[in-house]
């Protein structure tokens, strides 16, 4: 396999798709590959990502920031149909500027409510692409998103689990939604969207693939993850 095969389709985000957006800073599912392609996508990151050996250097984590030296996860992350809803949200142009993958083995555990704002971007303006390599369902642990508008970054607190987003002692923090995947359909989000996911309770595991984006302009500072051959992709949307 050299790169994945493309859905021919694109997607004309609807007016209601539109506001979801700007209320609750999340968007989908929508379909970005087939079930022929996604089998193929499976099996290629099972095999040479899950099962390969790391590039030297990225030992530490081997999930990350793939789509530098794998050309068929960059492929993923240019997919034509994704890119095509990423242009109605932020423009034509994009910067990738991070990937990884998500492999939720049985029994992995839930993780906690966070934001994807950081202190990489500057400005921290950006979104988060999240697509099911494998079914993602509220027995494997599928993705969890907090239906309220949240535009501040909210304070990180450190717990076995990791960072989780410090609520200030809110009883109510908006309606969770389980998002639930199909392979090959993935959502976007802002990074402050507040988002978790369950717990995995089957015997499959859920591997997800998600990657970043921001628009030109800002600047992105480089941080004890990144690597000596890290670089920033620009994506051009036709």
């Amino acid at each position: 396999m050299t790169t994945p095969q493309q859905t021919p389709s694109s997607i004309e985000l609807s007016s209601e798709q539109i506001e979801e957006w700007s209320a609750f800073g999340f968007v989908g599912p929508f379909v970005a590959f087939s079930p022929n392609e996604i089998q193929g996508i499976r099996n290629y990151i099972t095999n040479n990502i899950l099962a390969g050996r790391p590039p030297k250097g990225r030992e530490m984590d081997p999930y990350y920031c793939r789509h530098v030296d794998d050309p068929v996860v960059l492929e993923i992350c240019k997919n034509r149909v994704i890119s095509n809803v990423l242009s109605q949200i932020y423009g034509k142009r994009l910067l990738l500027w991070m990937s990884k993958f998500i492999n939720k083995l049985p029994g992995g555990s839930a993780i906690r409510l966070h934001q994807d704002a950081g202190t990489t971007l500057d400005p921290p303006t950006s979104v988060t692409v999240w697509m099911a390599i494998d079914p993602a369902t509220k027995e494997t642990g599928c993705l969890q998103i907090v239906q309220r508008n949240i535009t501040d970054i909210l304070p990180r607190i450190l717990s076995r689990q990791g960072y989780r987003a410090d609520l200030g002692g809110e009883a109510h923090i908006g309606i969770v939604k389980d998002v639930e995947m199909e392979p090959g359909e993935f959502v976007l989000f802002r990074e402050t969207t507040l988002h978790s996911s369950r717990p995995n309770t089957s015997k499959k595991r859920r591997l997800g693939f998600t990657f970043r984006v921001t628009i030109p302009g800002g600047r992105i500072k480089q941080d004890t993850r990144y690597f000596n051959d890290y670089r920033v992709v620009e994506i051009v949307v036709a």
